[in-house]
């Protein structure tokens, strides 16, 4: 895991290692491990490292025997080891055994199409020195974050944005169209960022870099929902296998690996799993809520000790969500329109302040097994199979980029079963029919009777949303900005007259820094909410 940059400058001079430093140094907090650094003529790179693989022989880039092909990669690939056997016997010679060279050697030795054969989370850089061109690539889902910018003639990537902005031709500007994005669709999308001239590159997808720019750029992998009829019993025992299996090869680390336990299903599922294996040692960590309508302490201790793991609570209130929702935004580098990631951002803290590195998550789950409550509206099989491939391709938009960010900005790395490659393919065939009814993701509940307690394995979903009082506290932390006077002489600055101080704050920063764009026509679904 690691913080990624770099620039290819086509035909043009060497690059600046100070402009890669500087870019390494906006994402510090990703890899204090170490900063790795490769030039080659136009072509230079740089990382942070969080040692997690191979501690002593993992720093960055690494290449294969001949030295033709050098990589950096921001994450995991969970099945190396078995790749790693692989190319041994097609005559590959390895000087580690890092994840990281066994991306040059399946570069070297299957193209592009070594992607298909990886299951992980990654953001990806291979240098060949001999076409002078580099492949970026970034995994299935897009767990793990890559930006692209063209500027002033380069061609440069980062696991940040905010990297690409130390570019002397890089425009700090917010981008409207970006902004506008983030109040239709609640993020902005895969191809843009909140930034003028700088995008994702999109989940599954790979771009070539060479001397004239970026040469070729395509999907490399995409869903497949095809529903197959299979007996539900069989479809139990085959999801309990899945997940165990996928749980096991996130297990893989020369650190130790925690998991989450917020005291519902997913997380719970996912920490026993983990326990089964790693047993009394594993670390557990979940946030409980100072207000009592929201906490969820009580379910956290009954799962903990049902596992017999060790376990931490980070408790926090409204104001401490308040407090720290600057430091939120300033990460997501983009608007929010909820407070989750908040107390998501000092759950990381605990487990760096544990001296720990990795932690399993349960995300994707409500998305792949129809987990949120509305989807229980559905009563035609077309209809809900249409609702969850869309909300799974936006898995990316949302809780997977608001994961990556409050975890890294503490140096953890978020490893999510639920989205393993085989989880996925097998979570598509399963027919929407199998999915329905109550109470939701009732299929993986029954795969994991016996697991846990039926108390604790069919307890009511609690929303992990804005459901910890922050709201209110964030409310009242702007409307202190606005005095009675001034509310009263701008709030009929719009049409509809601004109804509160809170919205005349929030329409004064969207004054200021996005000239030009309707508020009124932008936010008005928002604001009559």
């Amino acid at each position: 895991m690691c913080g990624l940059a770099g620039v290819h400058r086509g035909a043009q001079n060497q690059v600046d290692s100070s402009l890669l430093l500087a870019m390494a140094g906006e994402m510090r907090h990703r890899g204090p491990d170490g900063t790795g650094l490769y030039l080659d003529g136009p072509f230079g790179m740089t990382n942070t490292r969080l040692a997690i693989v191979d501690l002593a022989g993992g720093d960055q880039p690494l290449s294969e025997e001949r030295g033709r092909y050098w990589v950096m990669q921001n994450g995991e690939i969970y099945n190396y080891v078995e790749l790693m056997d692989e190319l041994r016997q097609l005559g590959h010679r390895f000087t580690t055994s890092c994840d990281t060279e066994v991306i040059a050697h399946a570069y070297e030795e299957w193209g592009p199409h070594f992607l298909d054969r990886l299951n992980g989370d990654f953001a990806i850089a291979v240098w060949d020195r001999e076409r002078q061109e580099v492949l970026l690539a970034r995994d299935r889902f897009g767990v793990r974050p890559l930006f692209l910018a063209e500027l002033g003639g380069d061609v440069c990537f980062a696991s940040e944005a905010k990297a690409l902005l130390r570019h002397p031709a890089a425009r700090r500007e917010l981008d409207p169209v970006g902004i506008v994005d983030t109040f239709t669709t609640w993020s902005t999308l895969p191809d843009r960022s909140a930034f003028v001239g700088i995008r994702e590159l999109p989940p599954a997808h790979y771009a070539i870099v060479g001397r004239d720019g970026i040469v070729e750029e395509r999907r490399w992998w995409d869903l497949q929902f095809d529903p197959v009829e299979a007996p539900e019993d069989d479809l139990v025992d085959e999801l309990e296998a899945i997940l165990e299996s996928s749980t096991q090869i996130r297990l893989r680390a020369d650190v130790p690996v925690a998991a989450y336990l917020s005291g519902g299903l997913d997380s719970s599922v996912t920490a026993a799993l983990a326990a089964r294996t790693v047993g009394p040692g594993l670390h557990a960590f979940g946030v409980g809520f100072s207000d009592q309508r929201f906490d969820e302490s009580a379910a956290q201790d009954a799962i903990a000790a049902e596992l017999g793991v060790q376990f931490h609570r980070t408790t926090v209130g409204a104001a401490d969500i308040a407090d720290v929702f600057p430091r939120v935004v300033e990460l997501a580098e983009k608007p929010l329109l909820r407070t989750a990631p908040a107390p998501l951002l000092e759950l990381a803290g605990a487990v760096q302040d544990a001296r720990l590195k990795v932690v399993l998550t349960g995300e994707g789950a409500d998305e792949l097994f129809a987990g949120y409550e509305y989807m229980r509206e559905f009563t035609d099989h077309e209809a809900l199979h249409a609702e969850l491939e869309r909300t799974v391709r936006s898995l990316h938009n949302l809780n997977l980029q608001r994961c990556d960010r409050v975890t890294m900005a503490h140096a953890v790395e978020a490893r999510v079963p639920f989205l393993d490659r085989n989880v996925i393919a097998w979570a598509l065939r399963v027919p929407p029919a199998a999915k329905q009814g109550a109470p939701e993701k009732r299929l993986l509940r029954q795969s994991f009777e016996g697991w846990l307690p039926d108390a604790l394995l069919w307890r009511t979903k609690a929303e992990f949303g804005d459901g910890s009082g922050a709201r209110d506290a964030l409310s009242r932390a702007v409307e202190a900005g606005v005095s009675d006077d001034e509310f009263a002489a701008e709030r009929d600055a719009v049409t509809p007259a601004l109804r509160t101080k809170e919205e005349l704050a929030y329409y004064r920063v969207w004054r200021e820094h996005l000239q030009g764009i309707s508020a009124e026509r932008t936010l008005s679904r928002f604001a009559r909410a």
